[in-house]
């Protein structure tokens, strides 16, 4: 718990460094990829069915924060989560985003004590259909780790993952790996 406390921080200081110190802010760039980046995004995937995130820095690194539910599910799931990103490409009305996010996945309950962290990486692909709305389809990859604790005399096991590519259980932790697809807008 200290180390995603710690971590979600960080990132909170790193996005408000990188929006004070953008170019965008003193008003000498010329360059559309040094200017203040940001980004409201609604999405849906399989894993997290309604999720919102607040994007914001320059075009070549950004810090990511956001949280989403699995609504869909016959459970009680939300997470919430911290990355970062940046933009591969820009051409005409397309562009395409690199991000790495990690969340802390929460089953049952308002808050799991034990570890249960959803690691993603996309790729998004994006097509402006106006100045200030994007739309956006991201291939992921997902990795569920889970750490093993006794709770109630059964082992604590997630039900997150919408369905497994592979799956390791070891003494202390489970590992869940699969491909994912988001879909959703972009508020600029």
């Amino acid at each position: 718990m200290k180390r995603i406390t710690a971590f979600i921080m960080l990132s909170v200081i790193c996005i408000q460094v990188m929006a004070q110190s953008s170019p965008a802010n003193s008003g000498t760039t010329n360059n559309k990829n040094d200017a203040l980046f940001e980004q409201f995004e609604l999405s849906a995937s399989e894993g997290f069915n309604l999720l919102a995130a607040e994007k914001i820095g320059s075009g070549k690194l950004y810090g990511i924060i956001a949280i989403g539910t699995q609504c869909f599910s016959e459970d009680y799931k939300w997470g919430f989560g911290a990355g970062v990103g940046t933009q591969l490409f820009e051409k005409e009305n397309l562009y395409s985003n690199l991000e790495f996010v990690t969340y802390h996945i929460n089953e049952d309950e308002v808050w799991t004590n034990s570890y249960n962290g959803l690691q993603q990486v996309k790729l998004s692909f994006a097509r402006n259909l106006s100045k200030r709305l994007d739309v956006f389809v991201a291939p992921s990859f997902n990795l569920l780790v889970t750490r093993n604790k006794i709770e109630y005399v059964t082992p604590f096991d997630s039900s997150f993952a919408p369905y497994e590519i592979f799956k390791n259980t070891g003494d202390k932790s489970t590992l869940r790996g699969w491909i994912g697809l988001t879909a959703g807008l972009r508020i600029n």
